[in-house]
């Protein structure tokens, strides 16, 4: 992540992951797949397309 996001300090990075990657992901790294749909849903809206898949279809859910 810290390369992704270019220049931040790992103090940094670890605070983007807590609050925005973190909490979506058990774990053991299976997303939820509730929140997965809701966030599908807001883009494709926002975009104003429509959802042509799930997230249980996009986010892998066996270990």
């Amino acid at each position: 992540m810290r390369t992704f996001l270019g220049g931040h300090t790992a103090d940094e990075v670890r605070a983007h992951y807590e609050k925005f990657i973190g909490p979506y992901f058990t774990s053991d790294g299976q997303a939820d797949l509730a929140v997965g749909a809701s966030a599908i849903s807001a883009v494709a809206t926002e975009l104003g397309v429509p959802a042509t898949f799930t997230a249980a279809e996009y986010y892998r859910t066996t270990p």
